[in-house]
């Protein structure tokens, strides 16, 4: 890392600081996108990225926001674990439920 204005960040202003693409408008129509922090993002299961991401995407739509409905749209879109088998139910309602413990999402998955 490169000293800015003659000092280190801090720790928590590296972390905490936005992430910008240089030389590119701001852009005005954000219909695809979702909200996510680092925090959410750098969780130590990969599982729980994939599972918040459809899981916010799919109450922007509008849509069932159950983990057999997550699940459902994991497995038609080929979804895999880490080590290459199938998505299973259980490791969608096991994501779910850490977030839930973790008041990302809430308790149940649905709102």
């Amino acid at each position: 890392m490169t000293e800015q204005h003659g000092q280190e960040p801090t720790e928590a202003e590296f972390w905490n600081s936005p992430i910008v693409r240089g030389h590119e408008p701001n852009l005005v129509d954000n219909y695809d996108s979702v909200p996510i922090s680092l925090a959410e993002a750098s969780r130590p299961d990969p599982m729980d990225l994939v599972v918040l991401l459809h899981w916010r995407f799919r109450r922007k739509d509008g849509q069932s926001l159950t983990s057999s409905a997550i699940w459902a749209s994991m497995t038609e879109q080929g979804k895999l674990e880490g080590d290459g088998t199938p998505v299973t139910l259980a490791s969608v309602q096991a994501a779910m439920d850490r977030l839930a413990a973790d008041g990302i999402l809430p308790t149940g998955g649905a709102a």
